[in-house]
């Protein structure tokens, strides 16, 4: 019989993977906003690798994109609801790591991909 732990019978919470934890610490540092570096241009109204119908959406807001049935396409849905609480992040940034030169004008404050505000 395996001995139990205090940390065994804790539940742990299910947050979500990446996307979220990644979140989590620039809430923690203070961030006001970050960038996700993903392989996609940003966010869509479907997937753009099968749907041709799919069209890009420059900017949305947590509860615009849960009214569209957005909310687990191009991020972990949990950090939808991490955001719209959040005390310092106040908008994310989906932008194509594949791009050569998107994560630098990004960081230089430039509009590229998708923005997503918290309201």
């Amino acid at each position: 019989m395996k001995a139990s732990t205090a940390a065994d019978d804790c539940e742990q919470p299910q947050v979500g993977r990446n996307d979220a934890g990644c979140f989590l610490v620039a809430e923690q540092f203070g961030c006001r906003a970050m960038i996700y570096v993903k392989d996609e241009n940003g966010l869509y109204t479907g997937n753009p690798k099968t749907s041709r119908n799919a069209t890009f959406i420059p900017r949305i807001s947590v509860d615009e994109m849960k009214a569209k049935g957005l909310q687990d396409s191009i991020l972990e849905f949990p950090v939808l609801d991490l955001l719209k609480n959040a005390r310092h992040v106040r908008e994310v940034q989906v932008v194509n790591g594949l791009v050569p030169g998107n994560l630098t004008r990004a960081l230089a404050g430039e509009h590229v991909g998708t923005i997503i505000t918290a309201r």
